[in-house]
Order: structure tokens, then sequence, then C-alpha cells
């Protein structure tokens, strides 16, 4: 699964849950048209504006498989941007109508963390939410990153050993399929997965895995 499909799958979770993009997002999701899809994924304000932000400073497009691959699961394109990219981003592209006000934006811009990264879990740990609809809890933000584990158990839905945002090993169930649409294909006990909000997203290979967890805890400071 590569390029917008991929970018699309990590949406579809928070779009169900109704904190992000627009309300015709899966309607358009499960007729498989990319031009559609593409245009539905630059509603989801923060998420687009990421990839645009990694993909500009890389030199390639914003749907690059590369770039999406380096916001949600993490590559070496999130080295190449720097702390002040990032404040650029916040001030001009997460104050609005219905996003953060100028004061909040500011003081977001302002008190940067440094050796943080604009990986996904940066937003997460960081930022919180631009639209104010998500509490920035324990429990949201441990949900809202992308979550990696090893399946244990398969039934209607599956059960992956993970570490949750505090260190501490547990399992829990994981959704494979939501609302009709399914992107984990072929799981087996054993495999290594990626879950957004409690959706399996993808395998991972031990690359990918790695590459997750090193970008994660490059921004777990944060917590």
């Amino acid at each position: 699964m590569e390029g917008l499909m991929l970018a699309a799958a990590y949406g579809l979770a928070p779009n169900c849950l109704g904190y992000c993009g627009g309300k015709e997002f899966k309607k358009i999701l499960k007729t498989g048209d990319l031009e559609n899809i593409k245009n539905e994924l630059k509603k989801f304000k923060a998420h687009y504006s990421y990839l645009k932000l990694i993909g500009e400073n890389n030199n390639l497009d914003a749907f690059d498989n590369r770039v999406i691959e380096a916001f949600w699961i993490g590559n070496k394109l999130l080295d190449n941007i720097s702390k002040e990219k990032i404040r650029k981003m916040i001030l001009e592209e997460f104050v609005g109508e219905g996003l953060l006000n100028k004061e909040k934006a500011e003081e977001l811009a302002k008190n940067i963390p440094e050796g943080c990264t604009p990986h996904h879990s940066f937003h997460v740990f960081y930022i919180h939410s631009i639209t104010g609809k998500l509490n920035p809890t324990i429990e949201n933000m441990d949900n809202c990153r992308v979550g990696w584990g090893r399946i244990v158990s398969i039934d209607e839905g599956i059960i992956v050993k993970y570490r949750n945002i505090r260190n501490e090993e547990k399992e829990k169930e994981v959704k494979l399929e939501l609302d009709g649409i399914k992107f984990l294909e072929d799981p087996k006990i054993g495999d290594d997965i990626s879950f957004h909000w409690n959706f399996a997203i993808q395998k991972l290979n031990k690359e990918q895995k790695e590459k997750l967890e090193k970008y994660t805890l490059k921004n777990s400071f944060m917590i």
C-alpha cells in the first residue's frame, strides 16, 4: 500500500470519529477515484500541511509515497526540516476560523522544543489539536499516535501486544474494518502491524518498525 491510499488509510479512523477531514471522505474513498481522494485529503488541514512541509523541503510532491511514509512512519526526509520551518507552518497554516487563534499559534510556534521532528507524533504530543475537538489526555494521545505491535490473536478483530504511551506492555483489540473499509490484508499471528485510533493499517517490516519507533521516541519527551 503506497501513496494516496496510505495517507487515506491513516486518515480514515479520525475522520470516522469526526476529528478531521470532510464529511464525504468515506464515501469518496470507497469509489477508489484517486483524484477525488487526493482532493478530500487536502481537507485534512493538519495532515496536508505536514505533507506540504515535508514535500517542499525535499523537492517532492506532497503526496509522494516517501513524503507520506515520512509523516506517518518516519524516514530521513524529516531530518531536512528545521525548527524555523515548523514554526512558519504553525503560524501560516494552523490559524483561522475553526482552527487555532493567533495567540495560541504564536505561543506554540515560539516554544517548539529543540530536537523535535515533524513526524505525526509531534502533532499528537505537542500541538494536540488545531480544531479543539480532541482533549490532550494520555488516552487520546495513545490512540492518536501511530501505534505498533505484534498480533497475538485473530478473530473478528485482532489482539496486538504493544507498549503504550507510558511504555507499559499491554494488549489491545484493533479493528480490521471500519464501515466496510479494510486496509490490512491477510493478517497472521506474529505479524508486526501499525494501527491508528485502534484501526489496523499496515504490516510493518523490520526497518519500518524501527523507523516508527525511532521517530516517535524523538518526540516523546514532549508528553
